[in-house]
Parts: C-alpha cells; sequence; structure tokens
C-alpha cells in the first residue's frame, strides 16, 4: 500500500496539469466519401520523455503526405504552450474507406522514425473500422487507454481530474443509429466527450450508422429513365400490337 502510494505521488506533477491534457479529433465526411479532420492532442511537457521528439513525428507525417495522393495536410505543427505540449493537425482525404490501408502501409515508416512503442502507439490510437454496405457507411472505433495509465493512478482515477477526449463526427446525412452523447445539426453531427478516469476498465467506444443521400442528378436522370420507358413502351405497343 505504501509503495502504491508512493509512486501515484511521482505522477502528481503529471496530473496536477491533467486539465491541459486534452484530446480533439473532427472529422467532415461528404457524400462521395471524401473529407476533412482536424486533431489537436495536448500533454504536459513532463511526459515529453514518454513520447520522445516531437519533430520527428511531424518530419515523418509531412514524409508520408508527401508518398500520398489521396491525403494532403493543410496544417501540422507542435508548440509548447506553458507547462503542455500542443500538436495540431489538419488534412483531407479523397476517400475515407483508404485512410486505415494508408496507415497500414507506413506503420513501419512512422514506427523507425518516431521509435514509439507500437504497442502504446496501438493502444492509443485505437481500433477502427469503416465499412460501406451498400448505401449504408457505417463507423467503430474502440479505444482501450486502461493499459496506458499506471496501475496506481487507475487505483486513484481521481488523479485524472477532468482529462478528457472528444470525438465528433459530421456526416453528410441524417445518423440512423449511434451511441454519440450528443446529436445535432438535424441528426448529422455526432459528439462523444469521455472522461479518461471513467474508461480505465472499460474502452471507449464510439460507433454509427448513416445512410448516403442520393444527388439530385441521380433523380433526375431516374425521371429522365422513366419518362424514357414510358415513351418506348407506349411506342412498342403502337407498333406491333395497337393494328
Amino acid at each position: 500500500m505504501m509503495k502504491s502510494s508512493y509512486l501515484a505521488l511521482l505522477w502528481i506533477p503529471i496530473v496536477l496539469l491533467s486539465s491541459c491534457v486534452e484530446s480533439e479529433e473532427e472529422i467532415w465526411i461528404h457524400a462521395n466519401g471524401s473529407g476533412k479532420l482536424k486533431i489537436s492532442q495536448e500533454m504536459p511537457a513532463l511526459a515529453l520523455s514518454e513520447v520522445g521528439d516531437p519533430q520527428a513525428y511531424v518530419d515523418v507525417i509531412h514524409e508520408i503526405d508527401a508518398l500520398e495522393d489521396s491525403v494532403s495536410i493543410q496544417h501540422l505543427t507542435y508548440e509548447m504552450e506553458g507547462s503542455k505540449l500542443v500538436f495540431r493537425l489538419e488534412a483531407s482525404f479523397e476517400n475515407i474507406l483508404k485512410l486505415e490501408e494508408i496507415g497500414t502501409r507506413h506503420t513501419t515508416r512512422f514506427l523507425t522514425a518516431t521509435g514509439a512503442d507500437p504497442e502504446k502507439m496501438a493502444t492509443a490510437s485505437g481500433e477502427t473500422t469503416v465499412k460501406l454496405d451498400g448505401l449504408q457507411p457505417s463507423f467503430q472505433r474502440v479505444i482501450d487507454i486502461g493499459s496506458l495509465i499506471p496501475a496506481p493512478v487507475k487505483k486513484m482515477p481521481i488523479l485524472l481530474g477532468n482529462a478528457s477526449s472528444s470525438f465528433t463526427m459530421h456526416f453528410p446525412s441524417k445518423v440512423k443509429e449511434t451511441n454519440a452523447h450528443q446529436i445535432s445539426n438535424g441528426g448529422k453531427t455526432i459528439h462523444w466527450n469521455f472522461l479518461l478516469k471513467n474508461h480505465l476498465e472499460e474502452p471507449m467506444v464510439m460507433n454509427a450508422t448513416s445512410s448516403l443521400p442520393i444527388p439530385w442528378w441521380a433523380w433526375a436522370l431516374l425521371l429522365v429513365m422513366i419518362v424514357v420507358i414510358i415513351f418506348a413502351s407506349r411506342w412498342l405497343w403502337k407498333r406491333f400490337f395497337a393494328k
């Protein structure tokens, strides 16, 4: 008991800054599968020993960006703001279904450049699945942060304060099913906000199912086809049967 309390005290300089430990992710998805994303990560400067050189992360992400035509980075920076380190990323993509493929293709490059622990990196990013079943795109993401938190801190979750992770998704049409904490914009925008202290044993789970809107030109084309079929049917009837 004494040992656990002592180890927890070693984490107090970090967890006292927990109000500055924030993670915000926002993604916009268009009807054709393209979109954009915005990510902001804040962490105490004292955690740099675990993270490594921030510049290495920025450099390798720019390198991957240069190799991939379907993803484009508009903004990527890191900076020290008082006692915390802040990463910011804004990017656009041509097809959301290809994002996982791009990440998998460059995993080794990323880990080699940053020296990041692959298990911790996988745990922190979570497992994301995006599927397209007919006209219904579905999304699921599971993040299990429990293994990243030291055992002494897990026994005293109050030390994590209000540290949180928030996720927002904007769909092109109304979401049909979701476990989101908030729904707005006529059901097209969904939002989750997780307090880390509440997810030390259970993972953060996000899921949503939407439907792609049919564009106006598709309806117009359908109408033209119907008209053509009607006139063709009348012509055939008169040509072969109405004698």
